[in-house]
């Protein structure tokens, strides 16, 4: 996962590279699929932020999982959100966290058989627990889509174990203060 992140953050520099895999006892407790994850600070010339991915293999015949837009409440959505579906059942999402002009995204890339979620997320300073960030976002729409469409992840969920069939796919963030 290392060397899949690196080639597909440039240009940039990615500092504390680090694997965030899922907890394998806790996740069949709570009959959660397993994941491989792998975050790292990312700096490029427009901003500075924690990247985070998570591949998910799904349990056979799961079909498509929650993963979609949040629902619209009184005509219009809480969170600006994109959905693609194509006609061989994958679908990407593209969710703005802190919308323009900062653009904080996030994507989740699924086909049948596996789950892929991006995050970028900003620093907080610690000591401060602010909800808004200061800087724009290093990563745009397209270059999160990219990196989630990737087939270098596919061989990653391939030699994954299957999930049992009850499982489901979490959702998982991880915390940035190991970089702040």
């Amino acid at each position: 996962m290392h060397q899949a992140l690196t080639t597909l953050l440039t240009p940039g520099t990615l500092t504390g590279i680090r694997p965030e895999d899922s907890a394998a006892k806790d996740d069949a407790a709570q009959h959660l699929a397993p994941a491989a994850g792998i975050a790292a600070k990312f700096t490029n010339s427009r901003g500075t932020a924690v990247v985070s991915v998570f591949v998910t293999r799904k349990p056979a015949g799961s079909g498509p999982s929650t993963a979609g837009c949040p629902p619209v409440r009184g005509g219009a959505s809480d969170i600006p959100c994109h959905l693609s579906t194509y006609k061989d059942g994958r679908l990407i999402v593209t969710q703005s966290i802190q919308p323009a002009p900062k653009d904080w995204l996030a994507s989740t890339y699924e086909t049948p058989d596996f789950q892929v979620t991006v995050y970028q997320q900003w620093i907080r300073k610690p000591g401060t627990d602010s909800e808004t960030p200061k800087t724009d976002a290093p990563l745009t729409t397209q270059q999160l889509t990219s990196i989630a469409e990737s087939d270098q992840w596919r061989h990653i969920a391939t030699t994954m174990p299957p999930p049992p069939a009850p499982a489901t796919i979490p959702f998982r963030l991880i915390p940035t203060t190991p970089w702040a």
